[in-house]
């Protein structure tokens, strides 16, 4: 019975990888935008993590990971439809996941490994985030692998060519994200804190591979980015996360956010089993889970998704049998209940209409003009697939909202991004348009803006003096930024056509 549940919860990863939810930006910006443009040689937004001034994150580790399915989609399947190439993608990352469970969950579980399994593939987390092209999907993986060889070294296990492996996988977690050896400091000093002859070996055989790695993906990144001076994006990714003024762009959150809301919010009733805790804390995935909820807690800006290499390790420890009030069979059943839920809305309708309507326009749509994308997330430009796009947006100074860097003139392959900005700048910016004598203009929008009457009577007024049509108006849509609990309309996206005459 186990293993059927096990099967259909696997069935349902991949159900959910291939579905139009977006989570956060940088599923996109990090990734997908940037490799887009290198592989198909199209136009869109470039993050400034990827400024040639000052690049933060590494392309090397990125061409790594994702260059041979990128590849294979380009050279084998030769797919150009974006959606596909999307599904791919996710279908990749939860493949990869999976198969480092696997590999993992032999020497990091102690107990039975077929409930810990169980769990990993039931979790909402595993569903979306893991399948989503963050870098913090690279990272988990990354992390199980390095965790795995440092418990075969703990317990007197390890080969050499295992050692080399792990200083490499190191230097690449390094360069995939800075927060990554967060997680391995404790562990790192259980391990080589005592002066142990045969460890300190070890520690140097890790370090003969870990450096060179180094040196290597910092010539590959010096090289791509044809910079004068070498390129260290791990450092120059710390340099701005230690400024304050960076982070406040960002947001920033009490320290007790990972401890008291996110991981409450990734594990919902496995928090019960979590507070009768009986493994030890001094085996190697918990101090993971210590190092990196301590360290990660210091820095004011915390998300969720900071936080998901660590869901396996939480896993790890779950005992629902542990919980006195409840019996464990119920709990279960609490936890399949919740991750459904968590799964519909982060795995289905979030932000789930931007990729649907993306594809709408380029199915139906044969050029494009102007796009204005209002109060949603920001477009994946790279789903355009255009080689001659321009993309705008508003700048902030001082607090303030601006559309001084967006040129009204630019008539045709122009993607504007207002984001969440108020009625008075998409005014000025669609008057803007029109002042120039652009001709056509696509307004994207979500549903929840019909019940906005300023917004409803704007467009009326534009209706009265010029031709305004629908072109798109529904699907699962959730925004959770502008929800309007009481209107109408809770779901769903629209693009109308506004034709100036």
């Amino acid at each position: 019975m186990a293993s059927k549940i096990v099967w259909c919860c696997c069935v349902i990863g991949f159900l959910a990888a291939i579905q139009p939810s977006y989570i956060h930006p940088d599923e996109h910006f990090q990734t997908l935008e940037v490799l887009m443009q290198e592989y198909y040689g199209i136009r869109g937004v470039r993050a400034w993590e990827f400024s040639p001034d000052s690049p933060a994150r590494s392309l090397a580790v990125l061409f790594l990971y994702y260059g041979p399915l990128f590849r294979f989609i380009t050279d084998v399947l030769r797919l150009s439809d974006p959606i596909h190439i999307l599904r791919a993608v996710r279908i990749y990352n939860t493949v990869l996941f999976l198969l480092a469970i696997k590999y993992t969950l032999l020497r990091l579980v102690k107990k039975s490994r077929k409930d810990v399994f169980l769990l990993v593939v039931s979790s909402y987390i595993t569903w979306t985030y893991q399948s989503h092209s963050f870098t913090n999907s690279m990272e988990t993986i990354l992390l199980l692998v390095v965790l795995t060889i440092f418990t075969d070294i703990n317990n007197g296990q390890n080969g050499l060519l295992q050692i080399l492996t792990c200083g490499i996988l190191i230097a690449i977690g390094t360069f995939t994200r800075i927060t990554f050896p967060t997680f391995l400091i404790l562990p790192g000093i259980k391990l080589f804190g005592t002066l142990n002859p045969q460890r300190i070996k070890v520690l140097l055989v890790l370090l003969l591979a870990f450096l060179p790695a180094c040196l290597l993906l910092i010539k590959a990144d010096t090289k791509y980015f044809n910079s004068g001076d070498y390129v260290i994006a791990p450092l120059n990714n710390l340099k701005y996360n230690l400024d304050s003024s960076h982070l406040e762009e960002h947001g920033l959150h009490p320290r007790y956010t990972h401890l008291l809301v996110n991981i409450p919010a990734m594990i919902g009733p496995g928090v019960l089993s979590l507070l009768n805790h009986k493994q030890p804390w001094l085996a190697i995935p918990n101090l993971s889970i210590i190092s990196g909820l301590l360290f990660l807690s210091i820095m004011p800006h915390q998300e969720l998704r900071f936080l998901i290499p660590i869901l396996p390790l939480l896993l790890i420890n779950f005992n629902f049998s542990s919980v006195k009030f409840i019996r464990a069979s119920k709990l279960l059943h609490l936890w399949f209940l919740f991750n459904a839920v968590m799964l519909l809305v982060m795995g289905v309708v979030h932000q789930g209409g931007i990729i649907p309507v993306l594809a709408k326009i380029n199915k139906d749509e044969c050029d494009l003009h102007v796009d204005i994308w209002w109060k949603t997330y920001s477009p994946p430009t790279w789903m355009y697939m255009n080689k001659n796009l321009t993309v705008s947006t508003t700048n902030i100074v001082d607090d303030i909202e601006y559309i001084n860097n967006i040129d009204c003139s630019i008539a045709n392959d122009h993607v504007v991004d207002l984001k969440g900005c108020d009625m008075s700048l998409l005014k000025k910016t669609l008057q803007g348009f029109q002042q120039n004598n652009v001709k056509e203009i696509r307004l994207i929008y979500p549903l929840t803006m019909i019940n906005n009457d300023e917004f409803s009577k704007f467009i009326q007024g534009i209706g009265e003096e010029y031709s305004v049509s629908y072109i798109y108006q529904g699907g699962y849509h959730l925004d959770l930024d502008h929800l309007d609990i009481f209107g109408q309309k809770i779901l769903g996206i629209g693009a109308i056509r506004i034709s100036f005459s």
